[in-house]
């Protein structure tokens, strides 16, 4: 329709006649429920593709090219944050190490799709390392006229010249996977292919894989994700392989992984049945075999020592653990990292490894050949620890990268026990290092982007609604005047364990902090910042928990006199976009401006457009009736897009979102603007036509993305 529409000129009577009968046809509607639910008149822009939906939203692009781009500082931002992000002296930050070889994606203005290449990791850090191209993703896309972005790629480990490599048509979740040859930087002729789909795969061996298939409507969970398990051989086609097992539509998914520990290769499969449970399998002797492991753990991987009879499986406990001793038992506190024998019979056996002490959280869990890591969060900074045997136990012993910075994997060689980690904080530019049991060697720096001279980071922190201390970085001028008239934007998210730790300020110290900007991080509960406890205080009911410790981050600072209301903006993406959508609504005087990226914001209906379903375990679903409706009735009292109200004045707020972004569906960003617009309110709304759930393809269309979010933070703050 839309391409009809654009290439004929249609009289005004019968567009008018094809958009209600567009609109009728839109049938979607909200599970019977005995809650008070409004009646919504914007349903059609749910329809991705409709073409009353796409009319709207080309004219709101339009109208916001208007105000933003034509705005002298638009191009002058842009002129500062592209080089930054296409600099030829950045450091190669998408990096994973394989066996020795460490494989890029390279993107710049000459390249936005991106050369796939690789370089031996003894070179990796010398100046002008000797890289190798092995796929030219642009040329790739003019060749098959596709948008493609690069979605990573997996080896076989048993010959690692085969490769799947997973593209997306213009940044979608959903993805095409077809084999490749690195040998001869090839595809494979009649190889593996799998076509558009969230289908996920593990090689079993050269010749076999393990799929979790979401091909077809059939094989799709209620969220989208695969529902079945296909064991596929090379020259079958994929709709002849045979299907082992197969989960209830009503859960999240399951997915399949191949992961080595030095010379030991383990197929496994992660089965789903909400977003923070999981069952294990050991796929072996052609069929699956259940791990004990508890459903609510996180599997982190298997380890088999040397000098050890006993194979066992790592997990990060989300909930106590109670295990058998000699003589009594013990309970294991949440947030610790366990070990159990896969073939114990129970996770009863389970033994303690190590439990995070107060302001301690682990994330993750790293395998190696010999060697055992811990990486976690001490006080809102990133550690890394190495598990070392001492006296027949367990010990996590810090690995000593410099103060005052906060670390993170960029990637890890289980084979080599070699990781190469990022260390950086707000003003100490990125630096890759290369890690090796416990020996750290820094291999590159990327060169100072501002003067950091200036500023400062200090940690506050503020007091929520319920008693407990929230702590958030500032990051501001040394010698800035606390008299509430500092232009400041506050970021959070809040939501599904994700923890926000310092990072190096490349972008807002050129074009914020040099303006006088403050810059502030919040660490709401929601996240992970302080274990399992800290992101379980704000699930379903208690929700409105990271809504109110996010609001106070903000009282506080105006009652520090860092800002004021005409000089605070919020920003935030994804569940970040529901945070600052509901904390608009709720404190509309608190705040003068708004950046809402890819956000959730009808928490009535997330959850019937997938994949919503899968997070009705953080979130909650309206129509559960458990203790009447309670989760329901607390979605509705915070929902953005159900508490707008005509007569209330809002901040200025823009909303960004994709077309093709297949996580967070675009409807929710333009039902809330609609709204908005119906009541006369200030809003800009910007819908890229590409760029999935990140909202850009491309480091171009990324850079002109956050040069109109400044620009719009400049036009609020500043003038």
């Amino acid at each position: 329709m839309k391409l009809f529409l654009a290439n004929f000129k249609v009289p005004k009577i019968t567009l008018i006649l094809i958009l209600i009968l567009e609109s009728l046809f839109v049938s979607m509607t909200l599970a019977q429920s005995p809650l008070p639910i409004p009646e919504d008149p914007y349903l059609y822009m749910e329809e991705v593709l409709g073409t009353q939906a796409l009319y709207w939203a080309d004219s709101q692009n339009e109208r916001t090219f208007k105000t933003l781009k034509n705005d002298l500082r638009f191009q002058q931002t842009l002129d500062k944050v592209l080089p930054l992000l296409t600099s030829s002296d950045r450091l190669p930050t998408n990096s994973v190490l394989q066996n020795g070889v460490v494989y890029n994606l390279w993107q710049d203005q000459n390249h936005k799709q991106g050369l796939w290449r690789r370089v031996k990791l003894i070179d990796f850090g010398k100046q002008n390392p000797p890289w190798e191209t092995i796929l030219d993703l642009d040329q790739l896309a003019k060749d098959e006229k596709k948008n493609w972005v690069w979605h990573g790629f997996s080896c076989s480990k048993t010959n690692e010249s085969l490769c799947l490599i997973t593209l997306s048509d213009g940044g979608k979740d959903a993805s095409v996977k077809r084999e490749f040859n690195l040998a001869t930087k090839t595809f494979v002729a009649n190889g593996f292919i799998l076509p558009e789909s969230k289908s996920s795969v593990a090689w079993i061996d050269d010749n076999t894989l393990l799929v979790g298939s979401a091909m077809t409507a059939d094989e799709l969970t209620d969220s989208g994700y695969p529902r079945v398990l296909r064991v596929w051989k090379r020259g079958q086609k994929w709709q002849d392989s045979e299907i082992i097992y197969e989960i209830p539509n009503s859960e999240m998914g399951i997915w399949p992984e191949t992961i080595s520990q030095g010379d030991h290769v383990y197929v496994t499969a992660v089965q789903a049945p909400s977003f923070f449970t999981n069952k294990v399998f050991l796929y072996e002797n052609q069929k699956l075999r259940p791990l004990p492991i508890p459903e609510t753990a996180q599997f982190q991987g298997i380890f088999q020592a040397k000098n050890q009879s006993q194979t066992q499986a790592f997990v990060i406990l989300r909930d106590p653990l109670t295990v058998k001793k000699k003589t009594n038992s013990e309970t294991i506190s949440a947030g610790s990292v366990v070990a159990i024998d896969i073939n114990a019979n129970s996770s009863a056996e389970a033994s303690r490894v190590y439990s995070p002490q107060k302001r301690e959280a682990i994330s993750s869990v790293l395998i190696g050949k010999k060697n055992i890591y811990m990486v976690g969060t001490s006080n809102v900074r990133r550690e890394i620890h190495e598990l070392v045997q001492i006296a027949n136990q367990l010990n996590a012993v810090r690995i000593n990268y410099p103060e005052n910075g906060d670390v993170s994997v960029l990637s890890f060689d289980s084979q080599s026990d070699s990781l190469l980690v990022f260390f950086e904080n707000f003003f100490i530019p990125m630096s890759i290092y290369l890690q090796k049991n416990h020996q750290v060697k820094k291999l590159m720096s990327m060169p100072s982007r501002f003067d950091e001279g200036p500023f400062e980071a200090l940690q506050y922190e503020a007091t929520s609604l319920d008693g407990t201390q929230i702590p958030y970085f500032i990051i501001k001028k040394k010698d800035m005047i606390f008299d509430g008239n500092n232009p400041t934007l506050l970021y959070g998210y809040g939501g599904f364990e994700i923890s926000m730790t310092p990072y190096y300020l490349s972008v807002p110290g050129n074009v914020w902090l040099s303006k006088g900007g403050v810059y502030v991080l919040a660490n709401i509960r929601g996240g992970g910042e302080f274990g399992p406890a800290w992101h379980q205080a704000a699930l379903k009911e208690n929700r409105q928990r990271a809504f109110d410790d996010f609001i106070a981050v903000a009282e506080d600072l105006i009652k520090r006199k860092v800002t004021s209301t005409k000089k605070l903006a919020i920003e935030g993406g994804s569940n970040g976009g529901l945070l600052v959508g509901t904390v608009m609504v709720e404190r509309p005087d608190l705040f003068q401006a708004v950046i809402c990226q890819v956000p959730l914001l009808d928490m009535a209906r997330y959850h019937l457009l997938p994949p919503g379903d899968s997070w009705s375990e953080e979130y909650g679903t309206v129509d559960d009736p458990t203790d009447n409706y309670k989760v329901g009735r607390a979605i509705l009292k915070y929902s953005p897009y159900q508490n707008v109200k005509e007569n209330v004045k809002y901040p200025h707020v823009f909303f960004e979102t994709s077309r093709k972004d297949d996580r967070v569906q675009p409807g929710h960003a333009r039902k809330m603007a609609k709204k908005l617009e119906q009541f006369s309110q200030d809003f800009l709304y910007y819908e890229n036509p590409e760029g999935g759930h990140g909202a850009a393809a491309n480091l171009q269309e990324r850079a002109e993305r956050i040069s109109m979010e400044f620009t719009f933070l400049y036009q609020q703050l500043l003038d």
